[in-house]
């Protein structure tokens, strides 16, 4: 079953904070005196598990674990920020959870043009080289996008014919 943890937003990553989840992780008290940290208390207090608000050292772990995780996701986006700039990709959307969102819906297109430069451009040559020889592989460097495709509809159809016979 999956447990929806909300209010965690409200939660940073300043040491009150930090110190009442690690104690309440520990089966603790989130704070070891009565009084004092007023904003840490209401931020505390605003984490709901499920609509409830925590109880086990279970339920803590699992808001520690979101956060670890909003941590991690902030820098995602900020490392994808400056690559979108760098290689003109949409920038990711505000907020951690839009923008992962759109972060991920973009990272199929990114997987596949990686695909294509990286495992198939790369051996692209040396298989041109073996159906036609050198000679005529090396014109791909220069002739680009249009050579391959005319090789590609030569080699097809003499390996039609071939079949064909």
């Amino acid at each position: 079953m999956t447990r929806v943890v909300s209010g965690e937003r409200r939660l940073n990553t300043a040491d009150d904070v930090a110190d009442a989840l690690n104690r309440l992780v520990a089966g603790k008290r989130a704070f070891a005196l009565p009084f004092g940290k007023g904003d840490a208390r209401k931020d505390i207090a605003a984490v709901t598990v499920t609509g409830a608000a925590p109880v086990s050292k279970g339920d803590w772990e699992l808001v520690q674990e979101v956060l670890a995780w909003r941590t991690e996701a902030r820098k995602v986006l900020a490392r994808r920020a400056s690559l979108s700039a760098e290689f003109g990709l949409p920038a990711p959307a505000p907020g951690v959870d839009a923008g992962f969102k759109k972060v991920a819906l973009l990272q199929a297109g990114v997987e596949d043009i990686r695909s294509l430069t990286f495992d198939f451009d790369t051996k692209l040559h040396p298989r041109l080289e073996e159906v036609f020889g050198k000679r005529i592989a090396d014109r791909m460097w220069d002739a680009g996008e249009p050579f391959v495709a005319s090789a590609y509809t030569c080699e097809r159809r003499s390996g039609t014919a071939h079949i064909r016979r």
